[in-house]
């Protein structure tokens, strides 16, 4: 990490390295994080900006640098400022929500069929371009493949996972930044994430809207719902953290729920949800103190 924030070059060098293959795009983002909440907005801009044009110069096309801008590179450009000047997950947190909302709801808006329309978009960008690069894919392989872009083409499935992504960019940032000038920093941080409770008053209000409006805008209240759901969800996976760490409980507590995040789903998340949104109302941590 020291060799990534020796200078700018080694930043950008790096960067372009990781934002050519694209199992690591999310480092470049996570770069691109640290240089803003170590330096400042500028060199971050620097090496996002010089990252995506070493992209399209390469592969010689123009959709795989929009797609990494719109999102892990700008999303992370933007959240590493506000939690640089705020040093609040939970405001960052919040304005990943916000951004995935503005842009869920400029969808629904705008596109007369929102869903086939992000469906095509979805099948052009990415869905056409791997079945192109992988020609040896059984048939069992493509019809698992169809099977996950079904689920991962509708709107709100797209920008709920780009809102982790640049979630968990962001806290590869802060975790690298805390690494170099604060250890356990990034922990303390974290645990102490909490949305705003005026945060839990618009996930009543999503609740209610999704029952009684029509199925248009049903379907936009309801996909609203599920971003808030994931915030929540998040929140919990923080205050399980806070309770594991000022118990001094095993480890295995942690393992455990992330074992049961990938295996018992809905019910993980729901669950997890749950807690974070009855944290909302109760504030646990302030009630045990601030030592969490």
């Amino acid at each position: 990490m020291r060799f990534i924030v020796r200078s700018r070059a080694h930043a950008i060098s790096v960067a372009v390295i990781g934002i050519l293959v694209p199992p690591f795009s999310i480092l470049t983002g996570a770069i691109v994080g640290l240089t803003i909440l170590r330096y400042r907005l500028a060199d971050g801009a620097l090496v996002l900006a010089v990252s995506t044009v070493a992209l399209g110069l390469v592969t010689g096309a123009f959709q795989p640098a929009v797609n990494f801008i719109l999102f892990i590179g700008l999303p992370v450009f933007l959240l590493a400022q506000l939690l640089r000047q705020t040093e609040s997950q939970g405001i960052a947190l919040t304005a990943a929500g916000a951004m995935s909302a503005l842009a869920l709801s400029g969808i629904h808006l705008l596109m007369a069929d929102p869903v086939a329309w992000w469906a095509a978009q979805f099948e052009r960008s990415i869905g056409r371009p791997i079945r192109e690069s992988n020609p040896d894919f059984t048939p069992e392989m493509l019809e698992r493949f169809d099977e996950v872009m079904a689920v991962m083409s509708l709107p709100v499935a797209t920008i709920a996972s780009a809102m982790l992504t640049a979630m968990l960019t962001l806290w590869l940032a802060r975790w690298m930044h805390a690494s170099l000038d604060n250890p356990g920093g990034f922990g303390k941080e974290f645990r102490a994430l909490r949305l705003d409770r005026r945060v839990a008053y618009v996930a009543v209000a999503l609740s209610l809207l999704s029952v009684v409006a029509g199925q248009f805008a049903h379907g936009l209240f309801l996909g609203l719902l599920v971003l808030v759901i994931n915030m929540y969800t998040i929140q919990g996976i923080a205050l399980v953290h806070a309770v594991v760490h000022k118990r001094g409980a095993s480890v295995a507590w942690l393992v455990a729920m992330y074992v049961a995040i990938v295996m018992l789903q809905p019910a993980a998340t729901l669950g997890l949800a749950l807690t974070g949104f009855s944290d909302a109302w109760f504030d646990f941590r302030r009630r045990w103190g601030a030592n969490v």
